[in-house]
């Protein structure tokens, strides 16, 4: 598990989707506290949600553009949350997409952070809520990344970040029996692939 609570936090992955116009979220959790949810809503735009309500806007951030022509390409998406100020910033291919404010901060405590799979306990996530796709360069910070440093990620693949860096997964070095994904960052948290 990983803590990104009452803290500012960012993610960034590429991503190469394989399906369209469904629900696939590529990073979520759900608690009694609040819900994460990271990826693409059934009208292919992107969305970025922390509320117990659901992810549509007005309570996520949602892109205002689709992007059902993203079938089989490589897309760089990245987000950024600032506690100080509640502001949330989708970018794509290193560029600001969207952004809002939210009135109160991001309430997941130490939660199992799910990548690119669905719930065991609710099989219809398997085909209405997983992501159908590959994923590479997946990062989780514990601070805002700088506009300058997601440009730089969507340039430089490897980049390192190192110091607030909770976890690096790029699907390389995947190991074991049940095939976990090796975290690259010195948190070792190290990810069980459903």
């Amino acid at each position: 598990s990983m803590s990104v609570t009452a803290k500012s936090f960012s993610f960034a992955f590429w991503a190469r989707r394989r399906t369209v116009a469904t629900r696939q979220m590529v990073l979520w959790h759900e608690s009694p506290h609040s819900n994460l949810h990271i990826g693409f809503v059934e009208n292919d735009a992107f969305v970025f949600s922390f509320t117990n309500i659901g992810w549509d806007t007005p309570n996520g951030l949602q892109t205002p553009n689709t992007y059902p022509h993203d079938l089989n390409v490589w897309v760089h998406w990245a987000g950024t949350y600032r506690l100080e100020t509640g502001e949330r910033v989708i970018y794509r291919n290193g560029r600001p997409i969207a952004a809002d404010t939210v009135a109160s901060g991001y309430q997941g405590g130490n939660v199992d952070l799910h990548i690119s799979c669905g719930s065991r306990d609710n099989p219809s996530w398997a085909t209405n809520g997983a992501y159908h796709g590959s994923l590479t360069d997946l990062y989780v910070l514990t601070r805002t990344l700088a506009p300058t440093e997601v440009a730089s990620i969507t340039r430089d693949m490897h980049l390192s970040l190192q110091d607030a860096l909770v976890l690096h997964f790029t699907f390389e070095s995947l190991f074991g029996q049940e095939m976990h994904a090796r975290d690259l960052s010195t948190n070792n948290n190290t990810g069980l692939l459903n």
